[in-house]
């Protein structure tokens, strides 16, 4: 019987329906064959109040099943309609017929929770409801002045008053109970869907988890950097748990080359592609014997290229890079950028005794006393771009107390503050000149701070990383 139940009541059902529908379809097939087997039931009531209305009960009998039909052949969407006309049509009839007496009107009431359970269209139900209200008047209305066609005796209206009020509220109660245990599958299949969705996520996390792991353990640890340039700092902020950015240095006799470098997205695509360019680095420089910034990055584009070459599909992502080659003896710094620039800030002494040089940059801010220069880029990735030229080499002469920052364009483009607009880059540049007069330590602090305090209340929109280093 279960079972029997069970195959009537998913008559028509698609997989591809949402919960809705298929809560609606499960309804409308109970409500269908309950009622069917109602009317067949009330014939021996008939037989004693009114045997002119049986062939009507058998009619309306035979148009409830067809609502299974309807659903069978897909017509999902007219059997919800076609269920509700019959239903306030088969009301409306058995409650004139007999008079007020026997209190058929009342099954209005079950009538007006049909719309809510069929239909998610607000106005549709709203109408519907408006429609089953007036009829309920216009019903009882008529019964206070037509002849009723059927008339029980009095000491049987009570009988079968009660006997509506019994089916009436029957009805109600299997609606809803029917509803809830719908409810209550779907219930069950959503805690269970959830807990899977918990025990992949979890597993996913771990494996990202790990996989910083790996990560953090490719980029130079602090100490390491600390031991190469005392005066420095790395400003280090993955959006998610892996990172599109990176930042790598090494020193290779008096030269110490390092590098911020942004791939292209965040989380894992932007995490693998910042191994590639890590393992890239490593190998122009230990392995090539590449020193000469515009060099490293003309090898690094091929390394990014060739990799993504065996692809069956075109790969077009790649990394921005700002590579600095500092020679400690000279002081000189060699420059090259894919997309992110170099900025140098100087005292205004130094820049005015120096400004006769031929490798002085253009210090075009001034503040606090002191000026700040932005070396430009190449307009072009590292990877896949259509018109390609060779990067270009800037060689810059340092002088002591000059701090150079190279970053990728997380912290510009963090939104925040009481607007909810982009930090952007000239504040940034104001930001690292007001805070010259502090060692580079405690300028890594106050960035970091100043950042949380920037993006308070709002989500961090990309990887930051910032590196310092004062000379």
């Amino acid at each position: 019987m279960a079972s029997l139940w069970k195959r009537i009541s998913e008559i028509g059902l698609d997989h591809e329906m949402d919960s809705h529908d298929r809560k609606a379809l499960r309804i409308i097939n109970r409500l269908s064959l309950i009622l069917s087997l109602i009317m067949i039931l009330y014939i021996p009531v008939l037989f004693i109040e009114g045997e002119i209305l049986i062939p009507i009960l058998l009619l309306f009998s035979v148009l409830y099943l067809f609502t299974l039909y309807l659903n069978k052949i897909r017509k999902l969407n007219f059997a919800r309609y076609y269920f509700m006309i019959i239903s306030l049509l088969l009301i409306s009839v058995f409650s004139l017929a007999p008079g007020e007496g026997s209190g058929e009107r009342y099954f209005f009431i079950i009538s007006s929770l049909i719309p809510v359970l069929l239909f998610r269209d607000k106005k549709v139900i709203l109408i519907s409801f408006v429609l089953i209200f007036f009829l309920f008047v216009g019903v009882w209305w008529l019964q206070q002045n037509l002849t009723p066609v059927i008339s029980a005796p009095d000491f049987l209206k009570p009988f079968f008053f009660l006997l509506n009020m019994a089916v009436v509220f029957g009805m109600i109660f299997i609606t809803i109970y029917n509803y809830k245990d719908v409810n209550l599958k779907y219930e069950h299949q959503l805690i269970n869907k959830n807990r899977e969705i918990e025990i992949k996520n979890r597993e996913i996390i771990d494996s990202i988890t790990y996989a910083s792991y790996i990560q953090n353990a490719i980029l130079p640890p602090p100490e390491y950097i600390a031991n190469l340039i005392p005066q420095s700092f790395i400003l280090y902020k993955p959006k998610d748990i892996v990172s599109g950015d990176f930042y790598w240095i090494t020193r290779v006799n008096d030269r110490i080359i390092f590098t911020v470098a942004d791939c292209t997205g965040h989380g894992v695509p932007g995490a693998i592609l910042s191994v590639i360019g890590h393992d890239g680095l490593e190998k122009s420089v230990h392995e090539l014997h590449l020193f000469k910034p515009s060099d490293i990055l003309e090898n690094l584009t091929g390394i990014v290229q060739e990799t993504f070459q065996k692809s069956e599909r075109e790969i077009r992502d790649g990394m921005d890079m700002a590579l600095c080659n500092l020679n400690l003896k000279t002081n000189i710094l060699e420059y090259a950028g894919a997309n992110n620039p170099l900025w140098i800030i100087r005292a205004d002494e130094s820049i005015k005794k120096h400004s006769h040089e031929q490798s002085t940059p253009e210090f075009n801010m001034f503040e606090a006393n002191r000026g700040l220069a932005e070396i430009r880029p190449d307009k072009q990735p590292i990877g896949h771009y259509e018109i390609r030229k060779p990067f270009t080499n800037h060689g810059i002469q340092l002088y002591e107390g000059d701090s150079i920052y190279i970053f990728s364009d997380g912290f510009a483009d963090q939104f925040g503050g009481s607007g909810g607009k982009k930090f952007k880059y000239k504040p940034l540049k104001h930001l690292l000149l007001s805070i010259q007069n502090h060692s580079m330590e405690k300028q890594g602090k106050m960035i970091g701070e100043i950042f949380e305090q920037w993006k308070d209340g709002y989500d961090q929109v990309d990887d930051v990383t910032l590196m310092g280093i004062k000379i």
